[in-house]
């Protein structure tokens, strides 16, 4: 069996994960009534974020693995998205690994009880509204919304 890990590259998976996470914080109100899929979104996001502090610890002690192959890759979207966030003015910790705890911690509160402070969770949206920016190669914005109905 074909796994999506190999199939579509990791700047694609991290865009796709960006617009899934991005469409589920637009919808915030706590607190939220989350599906199953929302649920594994939310937890791949934090998969993601701690993926890209590895990375960061892998990058400075130049560690040649696999693995830290991935991480450093998703330390270099996520280092992307944060760069931008603070040139639009977000109030962000200095250090990097301390940004990605923070929104690691609120993935996790948000797909284990549905709630996490509203400020953290807009912090969150724009982050992964940047990272899908990133991972696209253009400005960001707000995710676009299609809806399908059957007459």
């Amino acid at each position: 069996m074909i796994q999506q890990e190999q199939v579509l590259p990791r700047s694609l998976r991290y865009c796709l994960l960006a617009t899934k996470v991005g469409t589920i914080l637009d919808n915030y109100v706590e607190p939220m009534q989350l599906s199953t899929r929302e649920r594994v979104s939310l937890e791949a996001a934090k998969s993601f974020l701690q993926s890209a502090a590895e990375g960061r610890r892998a990058t400075q002690a130049l560690e040649i693995s696999e693995r830290a192959l991935e991480a450093a890759d998703a330390y270099g979207e996520a280092m992307q998205a944060t760069i931008r966030l603070v040139n639009d003015g977000a109030n962000l910790p200095k250090e990097l690994d301390k940004v990605f705890k923070d929104l690691a911690l609120v993935m996790e509160s948000l797909a284990s009880t549905g709630a996490a402070p509203k400020d953290r969770v807009r912090l969150a949206r724009d982050f992964f509204r940047e990272l899908r920016g990133v991972t696209l190669g253009q400005a960001s914005g707000p995710i676009e919304k299609v809806t399908v109905w059957e007459r």
